[in-house]
């Protein structure tokens, strides 16, 4: 039922050719904060290849360049690997209505600014306790701070010779509670686990970021009181 004239004219739709064979093709319709999936097809004979999530992540890669922030689609309940296969590509439910007998599903996935995904880079490394991998985020000029504008630490070397010590704290870990970005500042609300003085425990952590050429310029900190005997992992 749907009118495809009017959607060729309306939509972008992207064809996807592998060694000059027609494998798929998704149609997108550009809101004002979205980008929409209305379709996205792979030749029956051809699935199961990656060729579905190529089209999921070329329609990212195209909502970013359009200074889009998220992603959403809606489905077939009854096509339950359809459902699958979102979620594993970070597709969230948002709700589900009924429809000509069946239930639709409508999904959404929000996308990570490059400055999300520099914060999220040395959480990742700094869970790893790998002082090579989580370095590579800082800028050489950083700057570490305790809230509001206690120097703790001026520069690169500075910030790698706190953390090969904090490293060595076998029970170390952030877990990320909440995030906020805008623009190229990135706040994050953590809960830490950490060996203190008195002992192993977990700490609030309130931490803010400002990311500049890819890499971390500058990093304030407000903690809460210790809570010794807790783990936040």
């Amino acid at each position: 039922r749907a009118d495809y004239d009017k959607a060729v004219r309306k939509h972008t739709i992207d064809l996807l050719y592998v060694d000059g064979e027609h494998v798929g093709l998704i149609e997108i319709i550009r809101r004002s904060r979205h980008l929409l999936i209305e379709n996205v097809v792979v030749a029956p004979g051809l699935q199961g290849r990656g060729h579905g999530r190529w089209l999921l992540a070329h329609a990212e890669r195209l909502a970013a360049s359009l200074g889009l922030s998220e992603m959403k689609l809606y489905t077939n309940k009854a096509f339950a690997a359809n459902v699958e296969l979102y979620r594993r590509f970070g597709y969230r439910v948002d709700r589900e209505k009924a429809f000509m007998g069946g239930t639709t599903v409508y999904m959404s996935k929000r996308l990570i600014s490059d400055a999300e995904r520099v914060v999220q880079g040395q959480l990742d490394a700094y869970n790893a306790r790998d002082i090579d991998a989580f370095m590579q985020w800082w800028a050489d000029d950083c700057r570490y701070c305790e809230f509001p504008d206690r120097l703790l630490a001026a520069g690169a070397a500075e910030i790698r010779e706190r953390h090969v010590v904090r490293f060595r704290e076998p029970n170390l870990h952030g877990k990320l509670i909440d995030r906020m970005a805008v623009a190229n500042v990135v706040v994050d609300r953590e809960v830490v686990t950490r060996t203190f003085d008195d002992g192993p425990g977990e700490v609030d952590v309130v931490a803010m970021y400002e990311v500049t050429d890819g890499r971390i310029a500058t990093a304030c900190f407000k903690m809460g009181p210790p809570r010794l005997g807790r783990r936040g992992a």
